[in-house]
């Protein structure tokens, strides 16, 4: 990490205490990203899709705009019992939240019924899919048709019968 910054490992271990330290800021990190995203999808569209679309679009564009500033699931058992607990309620508040712009489609009509936690589950999928879909060469670069088509694959279930359609 620290050669990735271009900085000594004394430097690093002089912001951070240890390596469970600096795991831990960097789930706390991911948690405060998610938040902003979701209040930004929260107060966008009209329809529950729209907000559902916003979210998961700010998502992904998070995984693959260069250095993904949101963590994968590793190391997470590391964090000690209390912030580990404080996360573990951080991330399921943020799964309601994403559950509920579902359940406000299906309720206004631009969702068609369907299972919202099955939904929610696939769309946490692809998004972390969208790590498979960046090979590392000079930076990053993304594979966009394969992940484009995995994205389509994804909504249309959640767009059918409802005159909308993806066009990526």
């Amino acid at each position: 990490i620290a050669a990735a910054l271009g900085a000594t490992k004394g430097a690093l271990y002089h912001y951070f205490s240890d390596k469970r330290e600096l795991i831990l800021r960097c789930y706390e990190r991911s948690a405060e990203l998610d938040e902003r995203m979701t209040e930004l999808a929260e107060r966008s569209g009209t329809t529950g899709l729209e907000r559902g679309m916003v979210g998961l679009h700010l998502n992904v564009q998070a995984q693959v705009a260069g250095p993904s500033p949101l963590v994968p699931l590793i190391g997470f058992e590391s964090i000690a019992p209390g912030p580990r607990k404080a996360l573990q309620s951080r991330l399921a508040q943020l799964y309601r939240r994403f559950t509920e712009m579902g359940r406000q489609g299906i309720a206004d009509g631009s969702n068609r019924r369907c299972d919202v936690d099955a939904i929610a589950l696939a769309g946490a999928d692809g998004i972390r899919a969208a790590r498979t879909n960046i090979t590392p060469s000079k930076g990053l670069i993304v594979k966009p048709a394969r992940y484009r088509a995995r994205l389509k694959v994804m909504s249309q279930p959640l767009l059918s019968g409802s005159g909308l359609a993806v066009s990526l």
